[in-house]
């Protein structure tokens, strides 16, 4: 409605069009300039013939948490019921496996506010919980995390991880056909390799996953690399300035001719020298 009267429309972070539903494109495509927070996604949508321009991550700016403790996991299985109940279990079972092999193992369910408060039936006296998954990450030396953005924030965070995604019988045969990424997690599609362990659909087993773990428990330090290069990948010196710069360009097209700053004009001049024309 903004744009057939006439205004100018933006879009910040897009629709994951790129993974999958890529018909999605099409109501992007009638802004007038789209920021995505990937890499990847603004060359996707670039490809889409949409105006779209990379303009870093927000978290990325941020500072990492201070490290855990290497024998303390966070468990991440999501935020909606479903994906909480289908892969809590999962990871519970993983961490009994892989306390067969280090005693010392710890977890700490990242608890999201919309989930019921009560404990799922056998919980075992070495997991906790915490209010929400910062407050699990900080505790943790690293994570297993279900596949979607929490992935990427648990990385920023300073948190190497394994992505864990599975599906009902249904709805993993439709993700087959649909989804077009050749890999879940986030970070690993930024980096454009796999540098973080996956275990996804059929291959989304306790064992599994225990066993894509157990490197990161034994030698945290070689994921540092890995974790660092995604926030470098991710970063702006400003990521506000940077989608404001966007911003005002989008303006300076619908400003009257006489409005428009041009580097030969007395004012631009001026604020080139840090001085003022008035």
């Amino acid at each position: 409605l903004l744009r057939g009267a006439g205004g100018l429309t933006a879009w910040l972070a897009p629709p994951q069009a790129w993974a999958w539903r890529p018909w999605r494109a099409d109501a992007v495509r009638q802004t007038d300039w789209v920021g995505c927070v990937l890499p990847h996604a603004a060359a996707w949508y670039r490809r889409q013939r949409v105006p779209a321009d990379f303009v870093g991550h927000p978290l990325a700016s941020a500072p990492p948490l201070p490290p855990g403790r290497p024998e303390v996991v966070a468990l991440l299985p999501g935020s909606r019921p479903g994906t909480a109940a289908r892969l809590l279990p999962l990871m519970l079972e993983a961490a009994a496996r892989l306390r067969r092999e280090v005693p010392s193992l710890e977890v700490v369910w990242g608890r999201s506010p919309g989930l019921a408060p009560d404990l799922p039936d056998g919980w075992p006296a070495w997991a906790r919980v915490a209010d929400g998954a910062r407050a699990a990450l900080r505790q943790a030396g690293s994570a297993w995390v279900g596949a979607g953005t929490a992935t990427l924030d648990a990385v920023l965070a300073g948190r190497p991880c394994v992505v864990v995604a599975r599906l009902d019988p249904a709805a993993e045969w439709l993700a087959k056909r649909l989804v077009r990424v050749p890999a879940v997690g986030l970070p690993n599609l930024v980096l454009g390799r796999r540098a973080f362990p996956e275990c996804v659909l059929q291959d989304c087993t306790p064992a599994a996953i225990a066993a894509a773990a157990l490197g990161l428990l034994h030698a945290p330090e070689t994921w540092a690399p890995s974790v660092e290069a995604v926030r470098a990948r991710l970063r702006r010196s400003d990521w506000g300035g940077e989608v404001a710069t966007h911003l005002l360009r989008l303006l300076a097209r619908r400003a009257p001719p006489m409005l428009r700053a041009s580097p030969a004009s007395p004012a631009a001049g001026a604020r080139e020298r840090g001085g003022s024309d008035v």
